[in-house]
Formats: structure tokens, C-alpha cells, sequence
């Protein structure tokens, strides 16, 4: 069965950054789908309906593993929804943590998810941390002249519309291919070539707004066509494209390359 979230329901604001993508406002169905993602759920006024590999129950928090069969029914909910891409150093350690927690109900947090679309990022930290599922570790560091290299590199290529490649970033860091792969990895909190697919799919989720059709906005971030755009969405977080149209998207700009500062760089 499709992942497609129903269109009309979900209208609200999708922050969107590196490895993570929130959404909050009303609620809707998702049909039963997978997708790569460590996935957590709040409502904020009321149980909503839960299917994970079988098992049915009404909780107003939850959190579903990477690669679990599910479905969500929040209508007439508000909701905050965070979707954690598990790969990179602190991944193994999200997806233990999301099977550890997917059978227990978690306490929902207080307060409401901002109006401001500015603060969706640090109200998304709080609930990760509330969870137990705050990866930890280096965020927030800033990102040595190699890597910031890199990082500069692949966002001006996507704008420029040329294909971005490790070979070309390696060369723009002044780093052999495999020291950069690894460093990346260690800095950035993704591997390469999973942050240059998050850096797709933003990039065509800011087309959107620009462009006439959902194929434009693919080709523009660098997808095949629309097919790909479509099946890279739903395998790593079980959204269509299309329902980002009704879709606020909310500013992250903390992980743009003119936010990595290299150390000591000036502000």
C-alpha cells in the first residue's frame, strides 16, 4: 500500500536539515507504509491510531523504528511528527534507542510546537531529548575548513544544477576521497553520500515553490525524473512529493554552508 500522506490533512510547516525532517500542525492518515527513518510522534490533544508490524494501540507519543511496517491515524490531531535519518556515527546508537522504546507509551511533552517557524529546530531538539532520542555527541561544533569546503561545494552545485561529486567535494577540501568520506562522516553526522540525498530532496522541496510541476522540482535537485523523486521520498521517510505541496517549509538554515564555520571563522 502507498506511504502518501492524504492530501487536505496534512497543511502544516516541515523543517527540514541534515539526517531530520519535522512537521507539526493538524494531523491526517498514513497509509500503511516503511521507510528508513527512525520516526516519532506527539499529539498534543488526544490519543491518535497506531500500527506498527501488526500491533494496534491509541498512545499520544510514540516512537517507530527504522524499517517498521506501520501506520498512523491522526486526524483532528495536532501534531508534531520528527523523522531521524539512522545512519552516520550516532545512527546505530538512534535505531537501538527507537526498538528499545517502540513498545512503551511516552510521556507527552508540555507546552505546544511554536507558531514561529524560526523555532521549529530548537523545539525539535527538546522532544528528541524528552525521548531519549537526541543523537548527542559533536552537533553544534563547527565544521573544519576541509569539510566546510565540501559542504560549500555540494550546496552551489545543487543551486548550479550540476550533479555533485565526491570526487569534485575531495578536490574543493584539499582531501584525498577516502580522508574526506571520513571525516564527513565524523563532522557532519551523515556519510557523504547520504547528506548529498537529504541535500536533494530539501533542494526539491524548495522548488517546489519556484517551479510549476512536482517533475521540475525533481530534475532541478537533481533526480532522474519525477519516478525517482518520488521513491527516494517515500523509502526514506514514506512521504509522496505531493504532499509536500500543502506544506509550509519552515527554514533550518543551521546545517547551510554558510552556517558550518570553519573554526575560528568570524560570524
Amino acid at each position: 500500500m502507498s506511504g502518501n500522506l492524504a492530501i487536505g490533512h496534512w497543511d502544516g510547516r516541515l523543517s527540514w536539515s541534515p539526517g531530520r525532517l519535522t512537521y507539526v500542525g493538524s494531523g491526517g492518515p498514513a497509509d500503511v507504509h516503511r521507510h528508513h527513518a527512525v520516526q516519532l510522534v506527539v499529539s498534543y490533544d488526544g490519543c491518535f491510531e497506531l500500527d506498527v508490524e501488526g500491533r494496534t494501540s491509541r498512545p499520544r507519543a510514540a516512537v517507530i523504528p527504522s524499517g517498521a511496517r506501520h501506520s498512523v491515524d491522526t486526524s483532528g490531531r495536532h501534531v508534531a511528527l520528527v523523522l531521524i535519518e539512522p545512519s552516520g556515527p550516532a545512527g546505530d546508537g538512534i535505531a537501538r534507542r527507537a526498538a528499545e522504546l517502540a513498545d512503551r507509551e511516552l510521556a507527552v511533552p508540555s507546552g505546544t510546537p511554536p507558531e514561529r517557524p524560526e523555532l521549529i529546530p530548537v523545539f525539535t531538539d527538546r522532544l528528541l531529548r524528552i525521548a531519549g532520542l537526541s543523537p548527542g555527541g559533536e552537533a553544534g561544533r563547527p565544521l573544519s575548513p576541509p569539510v566546510a569546503a565540501a559542504v560549500d561545494y555540494l550546496d552551489h552545485a545543487l543551486v548550479g544544477r550540476r550533479r555533485p561529486s565526491l570526487r569534485e567535494a575531495a578536490r574543493a577540501a584539499h582531501l584525498s576521497e577516502s580522508r574526506l568520506t571520513h571525516v564527513f562522516s565524523a563532522e557532519v553526522g551523515l556519510p557523504f553520500r547520504r547528506f548529498v540525498l537529504w541535500l536533494r530532496l530539501r533542494h526539491a522541496a524548495r522548488a517546489l515553490a519556484e517551479v510549476d510541476t512536482l517533475t521540475e522540482a525533481a530534475v532541478a535537485a537533481g533526480f532522474s525524473d519525477l519516478a525517482h523523486f518520488s521513491r527516494v521520498c517515500r523509502e526514506t521517510f514514506g512521504v509522496s512529493p505531493s504532499a509536500v505541496t500543502r506544506m509550509e517549509l519552515a527554514a533550518d538554515d543551521r546545517w547551510a554552508a554558510a552556517t558550518f564555520k570553519p573554526s575560528g571563522a568570524g560570524a
